[in-house]
């Protein structure tokens, strides 16, 4: 995960906003008894990891698609060498 680059902000907000932004999603997951959700729309990837490398490239080209389990872990796919 990033780390709070915004300056200004008070120390550990974005962490408190990452960790709602995720249980936020597994409790709707929980809530509707699916075990995981396949994510591939760039702003929804954005809400649920806070990752924004390459967003607006990928908003046209589907290559990015993140695993959210419901109790476990999140799982991203990049594109081909993508490191």
């Amino acid at each position: 995960m990033q780390t709070n680059v915004s300056p200004g902000l008070p120390d550990g907000l974005m962490e408190r906003v990452r960790a709602y932004r995720i249980e936020r999603v597994r409790k709707e997951l929980v809530a509707r008894q699916c075990p995981a959700i396949v994510l591939y729309d760039p702003v929804n990837i954005r809400y649920a990891t806070d990752t924004s490398n390459m967003q607006i490239w990928t908003g046209r080209n589907p290559t990015r698609y993140v695993i959210v389990f419901a109790h476990g872990p999140v799982i991203g796919f990049e594109f081909h060498n993508c490191e």
